[in-house]
């Protein structure tokens, strides 16, 4: 019990470390947090990459210009006994593009937005790492 919790605890610090590189915009930092060859996929645009680099290039080209606040938390965490582990947390967005996005022709954007992040995570040696998130809103919101 006492290695779980200890290992719950990791992936929680390595969730946040998520949120905040994704917002601050540390996009080596982010990178490290997956497995090279993990699968991202977000359903509502029907967007899927299936490596850490083209996950972080489409992050990197997608939030241009767009100011972001992420959210993550009660995470529901079960770990495996053979190095993995799964997670679900609800989220919640806030994305201002103040000069727009590429579909919005130049027109600014607030998209807000909630729903949950389903993940499955792999212990490394340097650490527990994202192999699969899956996001997945309830809600979008945009004006």
């Amino acid at each position: 019990m006492e290695n779980s919790l200890h290992d719950s605890e990791e992936i929680k610090i390595l969730k946040a470390r998520y949120i905040r590189y994704m917002d601050t915009r540390n996009w080596d930092a982010l990178q490290n947090l997956f497995m090279p060859d993990a699968v991202v996929e977000i359903a509502e645009i029907g967007h899927r990459t299936e490596t850490a680099v083209a996950f972080v290039e489409f992050a990197r080209t997608a939030l241009e210009g767009v100011v972001s606040v992420h959210n993550a938390a009660l995470p529901e965490i079960v770990i495996s006994a053979d190095g993995t582990a799964t997670g679900v947390w609800a989220m919640t967005d806030d994305l201002d593009a103040p000069n727009g996005l590429a579909q919005s022709e130049g027109k600014p954007v607030r998209m807000r937005g909630a729903g949950h992040y389903h993940e499955t995570y792999r212990k490394t040696p340097e650490g527990w790492k994202i192999e699969l998130m899956q996001l997945t809103r309830l809600r979008l919101d945009i004006s």
